[in-house]
């Protein structure tokens, strides 16, 4: 007789239990970092940092240019892309809340140039210390005098002497 009421108590428990489901306590961030072309940017530094507690995580995009925070804490967060040669991209309000995912795609901008510098003296023996350079635009490109002679960029000198040369273009450190 225990035994019988201890089975219908045990199945009446067994009843009477409502269905759990499982609950998730994080949220993820996902999206991707493009060109202005709509072309995926491998390799961009994707961070995250929590707003409250200033906690931070890093990332980098894949040859799609996609990325993805997953089992990220609720709360809200700064999310910053960057790339050498791009605009960095900030979106500086993201909301990560219980079981959702929050997308943020990033729309990179080509970068500008920081700095010109001319180099003086003879070109042989000339270094530089910049990682990255271009040749930026001469000022004097396609201008000609009103007496019809060529312009100062296309002159050059008629002795073999050594001397600086005449800047058609000036060095940009990037």
């Amino acid at each position: 007789m225990k035994r019988r009421n201890a089975l219908v108590i045990l199945l009446l428990a067994a009843g009477a239990v409502t269905r759990l489901e499982a609950q998730v306590l994080y949220g993820s961030i996902v999206g991707s970092a493009r060109d202005s072309s709509g072309a995926g940017v491998p390799g961009a530094a994707v961070s995250i940092t929590h707003l409250e507690t200033r906690l931070s995580r890093e990332t980098v995009t894949d040859a799609a240019g996609a990325y993805a925070f997953s089992t990220v804490p609720t709360g809200t967060y700064a999310l910053k892309v960057s790339l050498p040669g791009f605009k960095s991209f900030s979106r500086p309000n993201v909301p990560v809340t219980l079981n959702s995912v929050t997308r943020v795609d990033a729309a990179l901008q080509v970068g500008q140039v920081t700095g010109c510098s001319r180099p003086t003296g003879p070109r042989s023996g000339w270094t530089s210390t910049a990682t990255s350079c271009a040749i930026c635009p001469s000022p004097w490109a396609g201008t000609t005098s009103s007496s019809s002679r060529p312009s100062p960029a296309s002159r050059r000198p008629r002795t073999p002497t050594p001397s600086p040369p005449t800047p058609p273009a000036r060095w940009c450190s990037t």
